[in-house]
């Protein structure tokens, strides 16, 4: 499984994450999740999950944590 997480940047793109098993069945879009981003991790929102990877698998980092138990953006307010 494959998250898309948008974080509070300036780049106006999602970044991919694989998602793993512990948290693959209570993930949801409009969580925020805590993520490898750059030199250091960060907190962003998941945009979109896709069960196949649109990118290679090796090159993807895990999502961390989920930081809410619950999705703080509505689903039809985050748009990947």
């Amino acid at each position: 499984m494959i998250a898309e997480v948008a974080f509070p940047v300036h780049i106006h793109k999602t970044f991919h994450y694989k998602v793993p098993p512990d948290i693959a069945g209570s993930l949801k879009i409009g969580m925020r999740v805590e993520a490898p981003f750059g030199r250091r991790r960060s907190v962003g929102v998941v945009a979109d999950i896709h069960e196949n990877a649109p990118v290679a698998l090796a090159a993807l980092k895990d999502v961390g944590t989920v930081v809410d138990p619950f999705h703080l953006t509505p689903s039809s307010h985050v748009a990947p």
